[in-house]
């Protein structure tokens, strides 16, 4: 019984984030370059620094996050 609660919550969760993701990210291909560029940018960054997390948990490495978070910047611009 718990189990479908949880399942549930979590189809809410996305089918939230679906709809709201939708019409922010159309918006912002519509604005044109300096917003979807930043947009791409902070969401290349956001994973980026999800890979080093789990880099980080999983091997216990520390990796040089900034240089990555630079590296990704001026890949995506």
């Amino acid at each position: 019984m718990e189990s479908s609660k949880i399942k549930l919550s979590v189809f809410k969760k996305r089918t939230i984030i679906t709809i709201i993701g939708i019409p922010v990210v159309a918006a912002l291909i519509w604005l044109g370059a300096p917003w979807f560029t930043a947009f791409a940018v902070f969401w290349g960054v956001m994973a980026v620094n999800e890979f080093y997390g789990i880099i980080r948990r999983s091997k216990g490495l520390v990796p040089l996050a900034y240089f990555g978070f630079i590296w990704v910047t001026l890949f995506i611009i």
